[in-house]
């Protein structure tokens, strides 16, 4: 397969025969206007990479040579992947890679409606000048028998550079040249001009991006450190050009409002800075919006903001390993967000009205006079190991009582009427609440719904396995703070331990970072968790160790050999306290940040938000095997299981019936004190199918009884009686609807299931209704020979 010469032009760089000693800047020589900006500066971006954390671990001695052939053959792999790109260049991607040394800048200025983009790309030639005019001269060679014969290349001098131009049978020509210290190449764009402004150099003309408005006033927000990479979106061009194409078609109304929701009517341009700073990564992003951002984003800037009360650092303990502190109003951010998706879309509103009668139906509450009316919270919250050592992170929040009471007033509704266990619990000298609520999403009816397909179904399965619960634990610190965790547990420590040690505002805390690198007007992180990396990684290079015996013959095969691994002590000291903020500013919103990858690469929070769920769902998918599974026919047969054994207890022998129906029949059973307790919570979950939409039953607050409704049960039984020694053909129960979408799954007298299709059961219940419903009205008791070949 050959490459498309076009797309092999724009993407590689193409010689000149002249070369001017001068440096080219981009953004100097570029046009002023453009939808988007891109620069990276190759070589530092290189450099800086080596030189961070993450890879001084990769390509540290020990490891490297742990790794023995390995990463050759992976990039074996990769480079018969790429065997085409060899075929045309005689370089793999790596290769080309290597030859950029310098920088590489793109912009786009404009859209023609029938050519395309315009597009100016810049390449520094650098040291790596020769190799690169090498690869030229092999894409030059691929461009011409591609297609494009010799006629279609034409070479001229234009002010002193050699300018070759592609002439293309469809599209905008193609230009390319080096004009100073960069290869140019330029699609629907004169090179003409660029050579125009290179060459006024210190004149600076007015005409280039550098004295572009927009981007200079993003480049200022974004600045104070050195970038290897830079993207500016000129969000406001686009949006102009858009209006321009779209007209008053109704569309472009609709899109409109949408812009105005989400607050890009008023954006001016998005920019990205990405840089190094002390051995780790540095970025930042701008959004710039003059007067201020509008939509959900202004919703967004004006709604979460830095923390009120500085003083709660004093109630962190310096060895906390995650620090968040912000405010938020959320009551006004739900109000708000609401009544503009409304806005701008206005399709939605039956959607959006629908959930919330849902939502409030579900949780009980009043979204307009609960929710809406939500004071603003100022909260600290932060990530500490417990002192005595733990895999689990605690989790506990800082908040003023004050703030907090109409928040813990409405969790205690909603916890409530959700069927929420709320007890007191004695940790320590301290009467802690605590509160859980399981299967959090289905209870508020915002689960994914049942589809009729047996993939909807498998999927369901997964999710409720990690569908969220909620633990709460919370006890007031003194007359104004309160403290919130995740467990009692944590409430007990936060003051037998926590609050007694070292602060975040005491020497060796992470005061100092706050004050230097956030100041006062930002919500913001503080991140420390990669200094328990060290821990981290000397538990798993032990394990992979001493694991490795067992698994000799594959690791030599790939040359594996882990006593190579190094001690972890040798690659810490890269590893150090990093920092994520939110800064609205008047005219739009910045948010930085310093070391994140870095410290999230060994964070004990991080791995705890995978463990816990892991753990969760592993257990619950064990427990659903012992309990029949989420497969339809296991789970009809450990409720035949059931039934069997209460018919036995019952003394009559006959499984569960009843005239008045499925619902009567179970409450029977349910209600039977000789029910161990275990079978009955088994039967409550076994009754709702994991593809259905019903819902565990539960006891009503301040009731210990269970009473069975309709949304409780996926199931219905006969009405008739009958035992597990009848003809087996006899049916016992079957699925209320076809969840898998082909057809129902039926359970017999015998404690065999069958799917049966729909036409086919309806057939058999009526055959068998009508054979033996005239028995579900004799009376009580009385004893009839079923008499069948």
């Amino acid at each position: 397969m050959r490459v498309p010469a076009v797309v092999v032009l724009a993407i590689l760089p193409w010689p000149s025969l002249l070369a001017a000693p001068e440096r080219f800047e981009p953004e100097s020589c570029f046009p002023r206007d453009c939808f988007y900006y891109l620069s990276v500066d190759c070589g530092a971006l290189k450099a800086g990479l080596q030189d961070t954390p993450f890879a001084r671990v990769l390509l540290h001695p020990g490891v490297r040579k742990a790794l023995g052939r390995l990463p050759d053959m992976l990039l074996e792999k990769l480079r018969q992947e790429t065997e085409e790109l060899r075929e045309g260049t005689g370089m793999d991607p790596w290769e080309i890679a290597d030859l950029l040394s310098g920088q590489v800048a793109l912009t786009i200025s404009g859209v023609d409606m029938l050519s395309g983009p315009r597009m100016l790309i810049a390449v520094e030639l650098g040291a790596k000048r020769k190799g690169i005019l090498d690869l030229v001269g092999r894409m030059e060679s691929l461009a011409t028998s591609s297609g494009i014969g010799a006629d279609a290349r034409q070479t001229a001098e234009v002010k002193g550079v050699q300018v070759t131009t592609w002439t293309m049978p469809f599209g905008p020509s193609i230009q390319h040249g080096v004009i100073g210290t960069h290869f140019v190449f330029s699609v629907g764009i004169g090179m003409e001009t660029v050579i125009d402004r290179f060459a006024k150099g210190a004149e600076e003309t007015q005409d280039a991006l550098r004295f572009n408005p927009t981007y200079a006033r993003a480049r200022l927000q974004a600045g104070g450190f050195t970038p290897a990479l830079t993207v500016f979106l000129n969000w406001e061009a686009i949006r102009a050009t858009i209006a321009l194409f779209m007209g008053e078609i109704p569309m472009a109304q609709e899109m409109q409002r949408g812009f105005a929701a989400v607050g890009l009517d008023k954006l001016s341009s998005f920019t990205y800075r990405l840089g190094f700073r002390d051995g780790d990564l540095e970025g930042k992003v701008y959004l710039d919006s003059p007067g201020g951002l509008s939509g959900l984003l202004g919703l967004l800037a004006e709604c979460v903001g830095p923390p009120e009360d500085s003083a709660a650092l004093a109630r962190v303990p310096a060895e906390a390993t995650e620090h968040m502190a912000f405010s938020i109003q959320l009551g006004r951010l739900a109000r708000e967000a609401l009544q503009k998706v409304r806005e701008g879309f206005p399709d939605s509103g039956p959607a959006l009205d629908a959930f919330q009668r849902e939502l409030e139906g579900a949780a009980g509450i009043s979204l307009a006079d609960d929710v809406y009316k939500l004071p603003k919270l100022s909260v600290h919250a932060f990530n500490v190991l417990p002192p005595a050592g733990g895999l689990i992170p605690d989790g506990v929040l800082i908040v003023k009582t004050a703030q907090f009471e109409p928040y813990l007033r409405l969790v205690d509704q909603v916890a409530r009427r959700l069927g929420a266990e709320v007890s007191n619990v004695q940790v320590g000298d301290r009467e802690v609440a605590y509160l859980t609520i399981s299967s959090l999403y289905r209870k508020l009816g915002i689960g994914p719904a049942s589809f009729p397909s047996a993939q909807a179904a498998s999927f369901l399965s997964i999710f409720e396995d990690l569908e969220p619960s909620l633990t709460l634990a919370f006890a007031p610190a003194d007359d104004e703070w309160m403290v919130i965790a995740t467990t009692p547990q944590a409430v007990g420590r936060y003051f037998s331990s926590y609050s007694k040690g070292k602060t975040a505002a005491d020497e060796g805390g992470f005061a100092g970072l706050v004050r230097k690198e956030v100041g006062s007007e930002a919500a913001y992180a503080v991140y420390r968790g990669g200094r328990h990396f060290l821990a981290a990684y000397n538990t798993l290079a032990s394990l992979a160790v001493m694991a490795a015996p067992s698994f000799e013959d594959e690791l030599k095969a790939y040359g594996v050999d882990l006593a190579h691994l190094p001690p972890g002590e040798e690659l810490s000291a890269g590893f150090r306290d990093g920092f994520f903020l939110l800064r609205p500013t008047k005219d739009g919103l910045l948010l930085h940040g310093h070391r994140v990858i870095s410290n999230a690469l060994g964070s004990p929070s991080l791995a705890a938000s995978f463990l816990v769920p892991a753990v969760t769902a592993g257990l619950k998918h064990a427990l659903k095997s012992k309990l029949g599974g989420s497969d339809p026919a296991e789970r009809l047969k450990a409720i035949g299981a059931i039934l069997k054994a209460h018919a036995e207890r019952s003394g009559s022998g006959a499984y569960t019936h009843d005239a008045e129906g499925t619902l009567a029949a179970l409450q029977a059973v349910v209600d039977d004190e000789s029910l161990p307790a275990a079978d009955r919570e088994r039967l409550l979950d076994l009754l709702v199918h994991p593809a259905g939409k019903e819902r565990r039953a539960r006891a009503a607050p301040g009731e210990e009884g269970i009473e069975l409704a309709p949304e409780n049960v996926s199931y219905e039984l006969v009405p008739w009686k009958q035992g597990p020694k009848d003809n087996p053909a006899r049916i016992l129960a079957y699925e209320k609807r076809a969840y898998d979408g082909s057809g129902r799954h039926v359970l017999y007298v015998d404690l065999s299931v069958k799917r049966l299709p729909e036409a086919e059961l309806q057939a058999l219940l009526e055959e068998q209704t009508a054979r033996y419903g005239k028995k579900a009205e004799a009376a009580e008791g009385e004893e009839e020979k079923d008499k069948e070949e």
